[in-house]
């Protein structure tokens, strides 16, 4: 991971240094953290336990940045990091963050947690699909498709849509009967573009 991050370049000496400028970093931030995602996914399996620490607490504090751009990113970033943590540090994420009651929560935070949900569910799918955090998984999933922001209501769509792709491929073309009701509830919205469905 440290040679990878040599790469970019010789301001970045060590991990620390690297996570410390991403904090102070103007519009290339974002460029650093699209590079950071890249980066997991081939190396992530290679990241010290305290790097990956660093890593993930600096992520989640950016869920909810001001600039979408920067949240979008740092949701894509977490979401790769999801299927390299320890089933540990996944619970702690998911139960505290990603699947964590919303209620009274700034809608820029729920609209980073339901990307990184949704992404999450993509690259992590074995895992977040797994029977302890499956039921909770598609609950989330559903409650931000009707989200009264369509950010999020979009994210959830889309991590409707990684759901049923797992589901499909991992049990030969059929659906979980509650994704299917979940679907079904969920669509005359998208078909009607009523605004806590798709734009």
């Amino acid at each position: 991971m440290q040679e990878a991050l040599l790469s970019f370049g010789p301001w970045f000496l060590t991990p620390a240094d690297f996570l410390f400028s991403l904090s102070s970093l103007g519009p290339s931030r974002d460029t650093m953290l699209q590079a950071l995602r890249f980066v997991t996914q081939g190396a992530g399996a290679k990241v010290d336990a305290a790097v990956r620490k660093s890593i993930t607490t600096m992520l989640l504090s950016m869920l909810g940045h001001e600039e979408d751009a920067t949240r979008m990113t740092s949701a894509g970033c977490l979401a790769e990091m999801c299927a390299f943590l320890t089933d540990e540090e996944l619970s702690g994420i998911l139960q505290n963050h990603l699947l964590a009651d919303v209620s009274g929560i700034d809608w820029m935070v729920r609209h980073g947690r339901s990307l990184a949900l949704s992404v999450a569910v993509n690259t992590a799918a074995s895992r977040l699909c797994a029977p302890k955090y499956s039921n909770t998984v598609h609950e989330m999933i559903f409650s931000n498709t009707v989200a009264d922001r369509i950010p999020i209501a979009v994210s959830g769509i889309r991590g409707m849509g990684f759901l049923m792709k797992h589901h499909i491929e991992a049990n030969g073309g059929n659906l979980p009967p509650k994704l299917s009701n979940l679907f079904i509830k969920v669509r005359p919205q998208i078909l009607a573009g009523n605004p806590k469905g798709l734009p």
